[in-house]
């Protein structure tokens, strides 16, 4: 009986699927991160000094807690200091290497990346080499997909003809593939006889460059409606976890001092970044939400983040500092209402970062 491709293809990540997991059981199969497998590395790891964010004196005291890895005094230092550990941008080949489940297989071990579960019918594919250009941040997090996968993908197109893991179905993905002119399909199966795969999260020199190019994608496309003025970037109704008691305050309060309010979830990219182009300064709780803004804010602008105090994460300090943009922060307090933006401070330090652009 003859198998079709894709079946043969499937059958093959099955089987490597249950080599890895028996191989695991008996002590040599292992999950690993491409840090840990033979790589060539595109950039190196650094100690940058960035300038100081624009933080109020007892913003910090605030702080609980991290949102992910890493410890709240070394945050601080970091912050206070300007002093940033930046990783590397790393090169990484795979031989004969099976897509499916989520994962990178090769021999006995394994690299996971998404946790989107492929559809009915999955989409299948087979190549004698390609490059990746998802990463496993990119696979969870839009924001993510937005930044790191967009840029690694003019890498990765450097190579070979891109290839994607699925992620999952945000609405402005179709927007920002035709904005950037980027042409890939995200597989749930694939066999690649050579797949180059990037570690590509870090925002150091390397990535700046690219990053730069998709900015310069997104000017050409996007008109902006007006230039140099402060927005506020509303995180929407998917936000929920990051929200805080006194927003419509805010919202009254940013508008009557002249601040335009976007919505992110009730209008589409187009929209967003037509709204947001040209600013020089976006202010907006954490979160993916504010990749918006590096594409749109003007040269040399700022974006100022509110932070909610049990899930401090400053992940968009980075590219800023790389693209050489200001970055300011102010952090919720908690009160018998839930977390609350304190407004007098916020505009305080609104005031303050404009000072500085």
């Amino acid at each position: 009986m003859l198998i079709s491709r894709d079946l043969r293809i499937r059958m093959t990540a099955a089987a490597a699927r249950v080599r890895h997991k028996s191989a695991r059981l008996l002590g040599g199969g292992r999950l690993v991160e491409l840090r840990d497998l033979p790589h060539e590395i595109l950039y190196p790891a650094r100690t940058v000094h960035a300038p100081v964010p624009v933080v109020l004196p007892g913003e910090l005291d605030k702080i609980e807690k991290l949102g992910f890895r890493g410890l709240v005094r070394d945050e601080i230092e970091s912050i206070a200091t300007g002093t940033r550990k930046i990783g590397p941008t790393l090169r990484v080949v795979l031989k004969n290497a099976c897509i499916g489940y989520g994962h990178v297989y090769t021999g006995a071990i394994a690299h996971w990346m998404s946790s989107t579960q492929a559809p009915s019918e999955p989409i299948v594919g087979e190549f004698t080499s390609a490059a990746c250009r998802s990463s496993r941040v990119g696979c969870h997090y839009f924001g993510h997909w937005l930044r790191d996968d967009a840029a690694t993908h003019i890498m990765a197109s450097a190579e070979h003809a891109p290839i994607g893991l699925r992620s999952p179905g945000w609405p402005d993905k179709g927007h920002y593939k035709h904005l950037f002119g980027q042409q890939f399909t995200e597989f749930d199966f694939a066999y690649v006889g050579e797949l180059i795969i990037y570690d590509d999260i870090s925002q150091n020199a390397h990535k700046a460059e690219r990053l730069a190019q998709l900015r310069v994608a997104a000017r050409r496309k996007v008109a902006g409606q007006a230039k140099g003025h402060v927005c506020y970037l509303q995180r929407g109704a998917g936000g929920k976890a990051r929200s805080y008691g006194n927003e419509q305050e805010v919202l009254d309060r940013l508008r009557a001092e002249g601040v335009t309010v976007v919505q992110a979830e009730s209008r589409d990219a187009a929209q967003v970044l037509g709204e947001l182009m040209g600013a020089r300064l976006v202010v907006s709780v954490e979160g993916s939400q504010l990749s918006h803004a590096l594409l749109a804010l003007d040269e040399g602008g700022g974006v100022l983040t509110i932070q909610p105090p049990d899930r401090f994460w400053n992940s968009h300090f980075d590219w800023a500092c790389a693209l050489g943009m200001g970055y300011g922060i102010v952090v919720l307090d908690k009160t018998d209402r839930g977390p609350v933006v304190n407004v007098d401070r916020l505009l305080a330090t609104i005031d303050e970062m404009l000072r500085g652009r």
